[in-house]
C-alpha cells in the first residue's frame, strides 16, 4: 500500500510539474502537502516501530497498576480515562463521517485533489476503476499513517498516568499524622523505617519514569522536526486554500473541508492536552513532597526527600528546540497559520484588484 501511496504521489506531482500554474498550486497544494505529511508517517512508523515495541514492554513490565494506589485513586483514573476515551470517540466518529463524505458517491474530488485528474492522463479507459480503488482504500492508508501519533499519545497517556500515581503515594506519606511523640523508641524506629521505604520506592518509580520519558523524548526528536514543518505548512496551506475557494466550492466539498478541519483541530487539540497533562502533572511531584513532615523525620529521610525534591524540579515534556507539545504549542502553530494565510490573501487580493 505504501508503494503504490508513493506512486500516485510522484505521479501527481509529475502532473503539477507538467502543468504548473499559480492557480493550478494554490488549489491542489494542500492535499499534495497532506498526502506527503501521511507518507512520512507512515515511513516513521515502520522505522520506529522497534522502539515503540520496546517501549512498550517496558511499560508493560515497569508501570504500576492504576490500582496501586488504592481505590480512591482508582477511581479518579478511570473518571478521567472516561473523558479522554469521550474525546477519543468523538474524533473517530468525525473520522467515519468524514471517510464517508470522501465517498466518490456524494460527489467528485476534482475541486480540491488531482488524483482525478491524474488518473485520467496517465491510465485513460481504466482511469474510473482505479480512482475508485484509490478511494476505498483511503480508510486503511490514513490509519497506516496515523498510528505513529496513536501510539506517541498513548505513551503520553501512560507516562501521565503513572506521574498521577507517584503524586498519590506521595499524598499518602504526606497524610500520615502520626505523632511521634506518642510513640516509644521501637515504634519511632519502624515508623521511620516505613517512612524510608515509602520515600524510596517512589524515587526509584521517578527514575523509571525520568528514563523511559527522556527515551521518548529522544526518539520523538529525531522526527519531530518533519511534523513540525508538515503540520505548520498544511495549516497555512488548508486556510488560504479554503479562503481562496470556499466562496465558489460545491456544497458537498464544504461539508468535507468541515469535516477535515474539525478532524485536524481535534487531534491537534488532543496531543496539545494530553503534552499538558503530563507537564503539570510531574510539576506537582514538588508541590506535593513540600506538603511531607519532614521537621519530624530523621536525617536520612530528610536527605532522601531532599533528593526527591531536586529531581522533580523540572517537570517532564515532550520538546523539540525550544518548543513544548502543550497548549502554547498549539495556540502558536494556529496563529503563525492564521497570519501567513491573511498575508498570502491579501496578496493575492491585491492581484486581483
Amino acid at each position: 500500500m505504501s508503494l503504490a501511496s508513493c506512486c500516485l504521489m510522484l505521479l501527481s506531482l509529475h502532473y503539477l510539474i507538467e502543468n504548473f500554474n499559480k492557480d493550478l498550486v494554490i488549489r491542489y497544494s494542500p492535499a499534495f502537502i497532506v498526502t506527503t505529511y501521511m507518507m512520512t508517517s507512515m515511513f516513521i512508523s515502520m522505522v520506529l516501530e522497534k522502539r515503540y515495541h520496546y517501549l512498550a514492554r517496558q511499560q508493560n513490565h515497569l508501570f504500576w497498576p492504576i490500582d496501586s494506589a488504592g481505590p480512591q485513586a482508582r477511581l479518579l483514573i478511570l473518571k478521567k480515562a472516561s473523558q479522554i476515551n469521550r474525546f477519543t470517540y468523538l474524533i473517530y466518529a468525525i473520522s467515519v463521517a468524514w471517510s464517508i463524505a470522501l465517498l466518490p458517491v456524494f460527489g467528485s474530488h476534482r475541486e480540491w485533489i488531482l488524483l482525478e485528474y491524474v488518473f485520467d492522463r496517465y491510465f485513460g479507459s481504466s482511469s474510473n476503476i482505479l480512482y475508485h480503488m484509490a478511494f476505498s482504500f483511503a480508510p486503511f492508508f490514513i490509519y497506516t499513517s496515523v498510528r505513529h501519533c496513536g501510539s506517541l499519545l498513548y505513551s503520553i497517556l501512560q507516562l501521565y498516568l503513572q506521574m498521577f500515581l507517584i503524586n498519590q503515594h506521595i499524598l499518602e506519606i504526606c497524610d500520615d499524622k502520626t505523632v511521634l511523640e506518642n510513640l516509644t523508641f521501637e515504634q519511632r524506629v519502624q515508623h521511620e523505617k516505613e517512612t524510608f521505604k515509602n520515600l524510596c520506592f517512589c524515587i526509584d518509580h521517578h527514575v523509571v519514569i525520568t528514563r523511559l520519558t527522556k527515551e521518548l523524548v529522544e526518539m520523538v526528536r529525531s522526527v519531530m522536526a518533519f511534523f513540525l514543518l508538515l503540520g505548520v505548512l498544511i495549516c497555512i496551506s488548508s486556510l488560504y486554500f479554503v479562503s481562496y475557494i470556499y466562496a465558489d466550492a460545491s456544497n458537498i466539498l464544504k461539508v468535507r473541508l468541515c469535516f477535515a478541519v474539525m478532524f485536524n483541530v481535534l487531534v491537534v487539540a488532543t496531543f496539545s492536552h494530553a503534552g499538558q497533562m503530563l507537564i503539570d502533572e510531574s510539576s506537582c511531584n514538588f508541590d506535593t513532597l513540600t506538603k511531607c513532615a519532614w521537621y519530624n523525620w530523621n536525617k536520612r529521610n530528610k536527605t532522601v526527600l531532599h533528593i526527591f525534591m531536586t529531581n522533580s524540579l523540572k517537570p517532564f515534556a515532550i520538546t523539540f528546540a525550544g518548543i513544548v507539545l502543550d497548549y502554547k504549542m498549539a495556540i502558536a502553530m494556529f496563529r503563525t497559520a492564521c497570519s501567513y494565510a491573511l498575508v498570502f490573501y491579501n496578496f493575492q487580493k491585491a492581484a486581483r484588484s
